[in-house]
């Protein structure tokens, strides 16, 4: 299974927003740990996949944002 890129353009953008949103959540919100840990885990996902460009989801449900070279 390689690791396509399948993450392009403004789909990237606007994970990289919704991480660093989350992130700041965890950082300032005055909530239980539990939603602390879930937006966490949420805000890396989010980060992860948009700079390695590959998303399992994406790739799973057939999904792809990323253009190609000709």
């Amino acid at each position: 299974m390689s690791l396509d890129c399948n993450v392009g353009g403004a789909d990237k953008t606007l994970r990289i927003i919704i991480g660093i949103a989350l992130v700041a959540f965890v950082v300032l919100a005055q909530v239980e740990t539990l939603w602390k840990v879930i937006a966490g885990v949420a805000a890396a996902i989010a980060l992860v996949t948009a700079f390695v460009g590959f998303c399992p989801l994406n790739r799973l449900i057939g999904v792809d944002t990323c253009k190609r070279r000709v």
